[in-house]
């Protein structure tokens, strides 16, 4: 599964959905083609804009915003997508937030920084599960409004659904494992790695 795949299989039909971050359009076509009725294609790209725009044209109803985040976007989405950022930034475009759409996000690192943010602002996560797309790993993920229960660290840094089996996320572990038995033995190497063999009991 691509990372494109990934996002899309988290979408479910709905009134509006804001693609932040559109970039090409092929999330937003996804979206209308599987019975989202309006989408909000965003991005701070005008070049990402002008390839969503020639992509969907023809599509009624998309509107197009030149936005960092939702600061240009007017209306309240059903559903917002954010993907192909770190954690920490995806984290900063929540905060600016003033409601709560359900939350489709897709993060490249700083995970753990996100499924923190969402844990403590009024999200719980339904669906987290990790992708590799040509050699590298992602975190994909589904948020609604309220109550998560408190995670473990192991949860945080590397997926609320590790005991799931998943492929892609054993070979994340395998790969994480390699690495920190390499570096220098501090504390923290040897507590994420701790961490990855935890999650690798649930992976074999």
């Amino acid at each position: 599964m691509d990372r494109i795949s990934a996002v899309c299989s988290l979408i479910r039909p709905c009134g509006c959905l804001a693609d932040i971050g559109c970039d090409h359009g092929l999330v937003a076509r996804y979206a209308l083609d599987n019975g989202v009725k309006e989408v909000i294609a965003a991005d701070i790209s005008e070049g990402s804009l002008k390839k969503a725009k020639k992509l969907l044209d023809g599509y009624p109803n998309v509107t197009y915003r030149l936005s960092d985040g939702f600061d240009g976007i007017e209306k309240k989405a059903d559903v917002a997508v954010i993907s192909g950022m770190g954690g920490r930034t995806i984290a900063d475009i929540l905060s600016r937030l003033t409601y709560k759409p359900q939350l489709i996000l897709g993060a490249q690192h700083n995970q753990k920084e996100l499924r923190e943010f969402l844990i403590q602002n009024g999200y719980a996560i339904e669906e987290d599960f990790c992708v590799c797309d040509r050699g590298k790993f992602y975190d994909f993920m589904r948020a609604n409004e309220g109550q998560s229960p408190p995670l473990s660290a192991a949860q945080l840094y590397y997926g609320v659904f590790y005991k799931r089996k998943n492929p892609d996320l054993k070979a994340y572990m395998l790969d994480q494992k390699a690495k920190l038995e390499s570096y220098k033995p501090t504390q923290s190497n040897l507590y994420k790695l701790e961490l990855v063999k935890e999650v690798l009991i649930w992976q074999e």
